[in-house]
C-alpha cells in the first residue's frame, strides 16, 4: 500500500492545489496565483512559478535552493570539461547569473 495520501509533501505544492487525476501517475496541478491547470510534476509546476510574471509579488521561493546546486554543480562540469581557470567563476558578468 502507498504511503502517499492526499496533499504532496514536496513545497512547491503549497502554491498549487492537487486537481483531478489526469494520467496513472499523477494529478493536475492547478495554479494558486493564475489557476493555471498544469501536470503535477515538480519540475513542471517550478517551472511554471519562475516563468509566471506575478509570481515574485506571492510566492516565496525556497524550493530553488536544489536548483541553484545543481546549477552550481553543472558549472563546475563546464570549467572542468573546458579547462577554464576557476577563477572563471569569479568574473562580474558570470556572478550576474547567479544573482
Amino acid at each position: 500500500m502507498s504511503n502517499k495520501r492526499g496533499r504532496r509533501s514536496n513545497k512547491i505544492w503549497n502554491h498549487f492545489e492537487e486537481g483531478p487525476k489526469r494520467n496513472t501517475l499523477h494529478k493536475a496541478a492547478i495554479c494558486n496565483y493564475c489557476e493555471k491547470n498544469i501536470l503535477g510534476i515538480s519540475e513542471q509546476m517550478i517551472n511554471h512559478l519562475c516563468e509566471y510574471e506575478d509570481a515574485d509579488n506571492y510566492a516565496d521561493k525556497p524550493f530553488l535552493t536544489y536548483r541553484k546546486k545543481a546549477i552550481y554543480k553543472q558549472i563546475g562540469r563546464v570549467v572542468a570539461s573546458a579547462n577554464l581557470p576557476f577563477s572563471f567563476v569569479d568574473d562580474p558578468e558570470v556572478k550576474k547569473l547567479f544573482a
